[in-house]
């Protein structure tokens, strides 16, 4: 693949009272599978700005961007995708599904991860709920 460059994307861990938004991919890179809302950056868009735009469009939720988890990086047969990761206060909305989301739900820190979590999300899930935790959201 001469001149493939890497996918910019951004996701959000959804804090709303200690629980994290977990969302059912209905398209690639990661159909069928949970993980932040989120998705690919666009050219002059803020990596702040196009994480709060990905939430309202797969969402319908408004929220507030708080601080950067860190990122999650994907290389397979689909593409090459560097997603950049940030915690968020959930503000409004009750959330519905929409073209790229099958599912939302709220998971508890207690409660088990869905079996078929995105690649790297095992990880980023931890992080997004000791980071909560430690602010006390």
């Amino acid at each position: 693949m001469s001149g493939a460059r890497p996918v910019l994307g951004v996701s959000v861990a959804l804090v709303r009272a200690g629980r994290l938004l977990l969302v059912r991919r209905a398209q690639a890179p990661a159909q069928g599978h949970y993980a932040f809302p989120g998705g690919k950056v666009d050219y002059g868009e803020t990596l702040r700005d196009a994480a709060l735009r990905e939430i309202r469009e797969e969402t319908g939720m408004t929220a507030q961007i708080l601080t950067f988890i860190g990122h999650n990086e994907i290389i397979s047969a689909g593409g090459h995708h560097v997603v950049a990761c940030f915690l968020g206060r959930w503000l409004d909305g009750e959330g519905v599904p929409s073209r790229e989301v099958e599912d939302l739900i709220w998971l508890a820190p207690a409660q088990p991860a869905p079996a078929d979590l995105a690649p790297g999300m095992a990880a980023m899930l931890a992080d997004a709920f000791d980071l909560a935790a430690r602010m006390k959201l």
